[in-house]
């Protein structure tokens, strides 16, 4: 089954939803115990093509912004944003009791200026965009890796 995301909390691995779910636990709610492992999706027909995206959530602004890392190669460890004009650097948070998604500091919202996003995947062969910081602020933008490349 294709997990997407993971619990929000210390104590659970992944959620589980939907017909795999039900397949898996029954009717029954609540947390269960089993092995499971992460296994990449590069190269799988059917799952994985050259469409991983970052998303930017409903309500985003030059104020504010989450991101969200779409049909990820393999799992998400981190996100970096490096300045292409500047010398930022900024080590993006994963938002607490949200789908794998980032905040996205507010003074790269607010500027022109380029950087590159560096996506950290569990197996170390990272994706890069290089976009503007105020490209991070448009609501519900999907921004794929296919069209940020240099």
């Amino acid at each position: 089954m294709r997990i997407t995301d993971r619990c929000p909390d210390a104590n659970c691995g992944v959620d589980l939803g939907g017909a795999p779910a039900a397949d898996i636990m029954g009717n029954r709610v609540g947390r269960y115990y089993g092995e499971w492992e992460f296994v990449s999706c590069e190269g799988v027909d059917g799952v994985w093509g050259d469409s991983t995206s970052i998303w930017i959530k409903e309500g985003a602004s030059t104020f504010w912004s989450i991101i969200q890392v779409r049909n990820p190669k393999d799992m998400v460890k981190g996100i970096a944003i490096y300045g292409i004009d500047t010398r930022d650097f900024y080590e993006l948070e994963m938002v607490v009791g949200t789908e794998n998604f980032w905040t996205v500091p507010k003074n790269v919202l607010q500027t022109d200026n380029r950087y590159r996003v560096v996506v950290k995947y569990r197996t170390g062969t990272d994706d890069e965009w290089k976009i503007k910081g105020s490209d991070l602020a448009v609501p519900e933008a999907n921004l794929y890796l296919y069209e940020h490349r240099e």
